[in-house]
């Protein structure tokens, strides 16, 4: 990820990439920050779903099922 940033910066400083490139590569990079941020509060949310299912709590496992699903 980081070489695709500084790839980008690169070809900036040639002038070979417009400036809607750059956007657009800080954007993704950006998003898969976020994004990675994200999986130790969905672990988290499938260990609650593991012992929500063991113990047959339906309602419960239905509500975090869909914070999971909006997490994603």
């Amino acid at each position: 990820m980081a070489a695709a940033f500084e790839d980008a910066i690169e070809l900036l400083a040639t002038g070979s990439l417009c400036a809607a490139a750059v956007a657009h590569y800080f954007c993704a990079f950006l998003s898969t920050l976020i994004f990675t941020a994200f999986w130790p509060i969905l672990a988290w949310l499938s260990g609650q779903i593991i012992a929500l299912l063991v113990r047959g709590r339906v309602v419960a496992l239905a509500q975090v099922a869909a914070l999971t699903m909006v997490g994603f």
